[in-house]
């Protein structure tokens, strides 16, 4: 049993999560006594099921624990003796150079294994991006050579943050530090990075040159600049340029400053939210930076500007994000500006002073963007009368009979009663369908359908790579506007044939997008994103 279970568990380092979640489920019935099989508990180990699981007679013995620590960072699981074994710890470090932390004091003062620890490739910062700062195998090695130049120059060479770890006169050396910062930005997410500078002396971050490296490597070192460097013009439009939020970090005389905040502005509106409060309350400004996000989305998605203030097309919770964080509140009481507002995202009606919602111009043109705008209309009842236009828009927007629409020209296609066009599937199947639908849900058809030429008059078209499932979910989608979500799905854990079933639905997705980008339906793109890509990507590969 153990020796197909083993197969199995080698299988699983290769397959996708539905085996190697099969494989957990047999590996958590194994007996205590197969601890001490080497076989089984190096795939244990490998697979990452429980660390440390080998019997203690196993991690005392110096092959075996050779082998392990080869495939996986368990060096602390061993033995003191074999912890102090240069050749076992040689393997471990050169393997995950974070494994330096289990050595013994004696080895982490010795410089060979300190250098293959540095020079290792692998730490748990592959892994776990906001380790990356904790995870420094440097940081492991004995203080005296923590102080030795040629091997600090070495560590920071490799990971800049690892000037964290050197002694205080070293990070207090222009060349050391000017070589972490060249090697040094980690980026943990969008928001958030560090920057080796940070770890500098005060007089190193005081320096123009040394500073203006690291803005150029990552602007938002400008945090870790001095005071002085934070209002110098020259440093913050270089870090504002790169990164807009940077301003964030420059002085406040440059937060005030109508050019540098202009700089920013103009690659993200959302940088306003860091200016001086008078540019917040600025309203050519905040009309500006509105117009820049609808700009900004609408070349994505195909909007043009007029298009999204008469449309009231808008990302909702970029345009709120906005105007709770950057746009002052001052100017949540200037009609004019509110009623630009509202037009592109209705929303935003919940943060206009109470004044301007019972104005029933605003509250109309809020309510046409986004029915849900009707929860802060005060326009819609006053002395207890109802406003009808205001009333009757909102019940437009949520009209059962506009939302049964789709489902009558669902039903269209699947008659095909006066269908005028074929659509051929790579097994020959041929799925009735109608131009004038087409044409009015993908910009690809229409250009085809209307241009004059021979391919306009051809009623036949060919979809030679895709399958009748996808091709049928497709079309659908085109008549509807709904994805049937019963056909596609995520297969359930405790299917039979899982692994094909994954492979089927990676399959039926991967066609799914490239019928939608290939024929520009952005709403179905859209729709797709929601699902698993990383594991579908697996299954394609």
């Amino acid at each position: 049993r153990f020796k197909g279970l083993v197969a199995e568990l080698q299988q699983s380092l290769t397959d996708p999560m539905p085996r190697l979640t099969m494989a957990y489920s047999e590996f958590e019935a194994l007996a205590e006594d197969s601890k001490e099989d080497p076989e089984v508990a190096l795939v244990v180990a490998q697979c990452g099921f429980q660390r440390g699981w080998a019997s203690s007679a196993l991690l005392a013995d110096r092959l075996f624990v050779m082998q392990l620590v080869a495939v996986q960072n368990e060096l602390e699981f061993a033995s003191d003796t074999l912890r102090d074994d240069g050749g076992v710890v040689s393997v471990a470090v050169e393997f995950e150079g974070s494994a330096l932390r289990f050595a013994s004091e004696r080895l982490r003062d010795n410089r060979e294994i300190v250098v293959a620890a540095i020079n290792s490739k692998r730490d748990n910062s592959t892994y776990f991006p906001a380790l990356y700062l904790t995870v420094d195998p440097f940081s492991f090695a004995s203080a005296r050579l923590r102080a030795d130049r040629e091997v600090a120059v070495l560590a920071v060479g490799q990971r800049g943050h690892s000037l964290r770890s050197v002694s205080v006169a070293l990070q207090d050396d222009p060349d050391v530090v000017r070589i972490a910062v060249q090697h040094g930005e980690c980026r943990v997410d969008i928001y958030h990075s560090f920057t080796p500078l940070e770890f500098a002396s005060d007089r190193l971050r005081d320096d123009h040159d040394m500073v203006a490296t690291a803005v150029q490597k990552d602007p938002m070192a400008l945090r870790c600049a001095s005071e002085r460097l934070r209002d110098d013009n020259e440093m913050v439009a270089t870090a504002v340029r790169n990164d807009p939020m940077a301003l964030s970090y420059a002085s406040g005389r440059l937060r005030d400053d109508n050019d540098m905040v202009a700089t920013a502005v103009r690659e993200d509106p959302m940088a306003l939210r860091h200016a001086s409060g008078r540019l917040r309350s600025d309203k050519s400004l905040v009309t500006f930076c509105l117009r820049r996000l609808c700009e900004a989305h609408g070349q994505i998605h195909g909007v043009p500007w007029a298009q999204a203030q008469n449309s009231g097309w808008a990302r909702s919770d970029l345009m709120m994000d906005f105007v709770k964080s950057a746009m002052d509140p001052s100017l949540r009481t200037d009609p004019e500006l509110v009623l630009s507002l509202v037009r592109v995202c209705g929303l935003a009606l919940q943060f206009v002073g109470p004044q301007l919602r019972s104005n029933e111009e605003i509250c109309l043109a809020a309510v046409k963007s986004h029915p849900a705008a009707i929860t802060w209309a005060d326009a819609l009842v006053e002395n207890n009368v109802v406003n009808a236009k205001i009333a009757l828009e909102c019940a437009f927007q949520t009209n059962p009979g506009v939302q049964n629409l789709g489902t009558q020209f669902l039903s269209m296609y699947r008659s095909g009663i006066c269908a005028d066009v074929e659509v051929v599937l790579s097994d020959g199947a041929v799925l009735p369908a109608h131009k004038v639908v087409l044409c009015a849900r993908s910009p690809v058809f229409k250009a085809r359908f209307s241009s004059g030429m021979r391919d306009s008059h051809d009623s036949r078209v060919p979809w030679e790579t895709c399958s009748f499932a996808s091709g049928d979910l497709f079309l659908e989608f085109l008549y509807s506007g709904c994805l049937d979500r019963s056909r596609v799905c995520w297969p359930a854990p405790g299917d039979s044939d899982l692994d094909n079933k994954w492979r089927e639905f990676a399959s039926l997705v991967k066609e799914l997008k490239g019928l939608a980008d290939f024929y520009q339906v952005e709403d179905l793109t859209i729709e797709l994103s929601g699902l698993p890509s990383r594991r579908i990507d697996l299954y394609i590969r």
